[in-house]
């Protein structure tokens, strides 16, 4: 998990949370929505 500055927790959208980033994956990272204090809106 990861978090902001405030403790907003959430998944990171690039290794998915194994903490290893695979040069031969394809899958593009999810694009999520955020308020204007960059925090995510679920």
């Amino acid at each position: 998990m990861l978090a902001d500055d405030e403790g907003w927790q959430y998944g990171c959208s690039v290794c998915h949370g194994d903490g290893n980033l695979h040069p031969n994956n394809e899958q593009s990272p999810k694009i999520m929505s955020v308020d204007e204090n960059n925090r995510l809106l679920d």
